[in-house]
């Protein structure tokens, strides 16, 4: 099975790979530059890196816990609501500012506009069948 550099498997595949190399200290992507195994991708991507991702969220949801509940204690509840909606209608300003409308448009409609084989419902059949097939990645000719 092959697979273009300049698809978005091979750009999700790399980044979870990424994730995964920031998380374990290891660099791995180096091993997955000519192809991988579609299993593996797979699981890379929704195993491994969700993963990642809730043990992150649980440990920075436990600090952010600490952070809301001892202040909220200590300065009482109006003041540090105010400052919390503060905070959040400057992130919203900041994001709005960064991620023009525009631009974010653009991108989702070229995302959607690409067709490429469904490797969702390849790796079922794989599972089904026992058998994972090799993937090669072949340059894109864009």
């Amino acid at each position: 099975m092959n697979i273009s550099k300049g698809s978005k498997w091979y750009k999700v595949f790399m980044w979870a790979l990424g994730v995964c190399e920031s998380f374990t200290g290891k660099h791995l992507s180096y091993k997955y530059q000519e192809g991988t195994n579609l299993c593996h991708m797979m699981r890379t991507i929704f195993v491994y890196m969700p993963l990642i991702f809730l043990s992150q969220l649980l440990v920075l949801g436990a600090a952010f816990s600490v952070l809301i509940y001892v202040p909220f204690k200590w300065f009482g509840a109006l003041t540090w609501l105010g400052l919390i909606l503060a905070i959040v209608v400057g992130f919203i300003l900041l994001f709005s500012l960064f991620m023009g409308g525009d631009k974010l448009k653009n991108k989702f409609e070229r995302w959607y506009d690409e067709k490429e084989p469904s490797l969702i419902w390849e790796w079922i059949k794989a599972k089904k069948q026992k058998i994972c097939p090799l993937i090669k990645w072949e340059n894109s000719h864009e």
